[in-house]
């Protein structure tokens, strides 16, 4: 991707962020209701998404019902864009499979395993002499790109996994209570609590997907290495 495209990326990134964080900044507001409470009428007031009276036709249930069909949508979008990654890591680890599964390959590894003359012998340097010096690269080759095509999967679907598991709950819970302002006062204590968490559970997301490049991504893992060392100067 050209830094044009990189660009034009972030604009459309910011873009849809700002088309769905804008209308709850303008909605929202202190909605103010009466609730019956051991006999005595009580006002409350309660932050809500729709407590904003300048703009009451707000249908927050809608917003967030579409917003939870977006999020399937994102779902659809992210396969579409590691399909052609994965694409090519898979093209990468056929052909270098292929490569050692060649007959010249094979022919040098059984040349090798029959020739008692033609040993092999590491150097201080860890590097390898002989005629099966090819092989060695070769197998070296495959493995890394059998370890990238596997951190790839492992990587991928750990992130559609956190990131359904995060915002699932969270968007319907905020369907659910966006228009019954009493939801958590009617609650009982433990399914309160547990409400409370699948409310915040968004959280989640922020906070994994950091370890999860960190552990699955090697460039990305290389340059907060060379970020913690320059840090460090």
């Amino acid at each position: 991707m050209t830094l044009f495209w990189k660009r034009i990326a972030i604009v459309i990134l910011l873009f849809l962020c700002l088309s769905y964080s804008i209308p709850i900044v303008i909605a929202s507001g202190v909605r103010e209701f009466d609730w019956n409470y051991k006999g005595k009428n009580v006002t409350g007031y309660a932050c809500s998404v729709s407590g904003n009276k300048n703009h009451s036709g707000f249908n927050s249930r809608l917003f967030y019902s579409v917003l939870l069909i977006l999020l399937f949508v994102n779902i659809i979008a992210t396969f579409a864009v590691y399909a052609p990654i994965g694409k090519v890591i898979y093209k990468r680890y056929e052909k270098t499979k292929s490569l050692y599964n060649s007959p010249g390959v094979a022919d040098d590894i059984n040349k090798s395993a029959n020739d008692e003359g033609n040993k092999h012998v590491m150097t201080s340097e860890g590097s390898y002499k002989g005629d099966n010096k090819r092989y060695v690269e070769n197998n070296q080759d495959l493995q890394r790109v059998r370890r990238s095509t596997v951190n790839f999967n492992i990587m991928f679907l750990t992130m559609v996994f956190f990131y359904l598991v995060s915002f699932i709950p969270t968007l319907t819970m905020f369907v659910i209570t966006s228009k019954d302002t009493l939801y958590w006062f009617k609650q009982a204590d433990v399914e309160l609590n547990v409400y409370i968490w699948l409310n915040r559970l968004f959280i989640l997301h922020h906070v994994v997907n950091p370890f999860v490049y960190t552990c699955f991504d090697f460039k990305f893992r290389d340059c907060l290495k060379l970020l913690i060392r320059w840090k460090t100067l």
